[in-house]
């Protein structure tokens, strides 16, 4: 679906912000007029409920923004507003299963899927949703991967690490090269000096294929250092 509407549900004192950061996101990926956001794209004026009912029987996607609080505080009878009926989040995610949009629950700040006796009856069948939890800012790119086709965000991210794995074997020959240099130059010292090039190529390592970013210029790095003390070593 390349050009799918989207509609991005949330309670705005649970998580606002990454709402709107998802919202420019996805702005940036199909455009705004094909996002809904509620703060975005209501006019002063306009009848909320209705806005809020068009644009979901519009929309081939929602999003549903879960934080730590989405279910809301307590509310006049002491349950949460999730279980008020005039709950405008309650609302949303109704009108939504009613529908035939794709939903999605997207979590966020490690919040985790409510449990049954959380969420009213009606919201149940959202709790069968397979939902996608927003880490880290690249996982937007794997969000809107996921949007465009449904398996798309595992796809992509599994193409990331392949680009991004990094092959041990020349640490190995780096690490064999500067233990030799030990024992053939007598210099214990060295080994000493040689070790921080090594702990920030093997956290290198590490990093590159958790996040598949920001490893590979530590590595770059790590590697120079130890190629730099080696020719230092070998020239005095």
């Amino acid at each position: 679906m390349s050009h799918p509407r989207i509609f991005v549900s949330y309670r705005r004192a649970d998580a606002g912000g990454e709402a709107g950061r998802l919202y420019d996101g996805l702005v940036e990926a199909f455009g705004a007029e094909r996002v809904f956001r509620d703060v975005s794209s209501i006019e002063f004026g306009d009848d909320f409920v209705r806005s809020i009912r068009e644009n979901l029987e519009k929309s081939d996607v929602v999003l549903v923004v879960i934080g730590p609080d989405w279910a809301g505080g307590p509310g006049e009878a002491g349950a949460t507003r999730l279980f008020d009926e005039r709950d405008f989040v309650r609302f949303e995610v109704d009108e939504a299963l009613r529908g035939r949009a794709r939903l999605i629950p997207v979590l966020v700040g490690g919040a985790r899927m409510p449990q049954p006796d959380e969420v009213p009856e009606v919201l149940r069948p959202l709790l069968d949703a397979n939902a996608f939890s927003l880490r880290e800012d690249r996982d937007h790119h794997f969000l809107v991967e996921e949007i465009r086709t449904p398996g798309g965000a595992r796809r992509e991210e599994r193409q990331l690490g392949e680009r991004h794995k990094l092959d041990p074997k020349p640490l190995v020959a780096l690490a064999i090269l500067a233990a030799l240099l030990v024992v053939r130059l007598d210099r214990p010292w060295l080994l000493t000096v040689l070790a921080l090039p090594a702990v920030l190529c093997g956290w290198a390592l590490w990093d590159i294929r958790r996040t598949g970013r920001r490893g590979a210029i530590v590595a770059v790095a790590g590697l120079a250092l130890t190629l730099l003390f080696a020719i230092v070593t070998l020239a005095t």
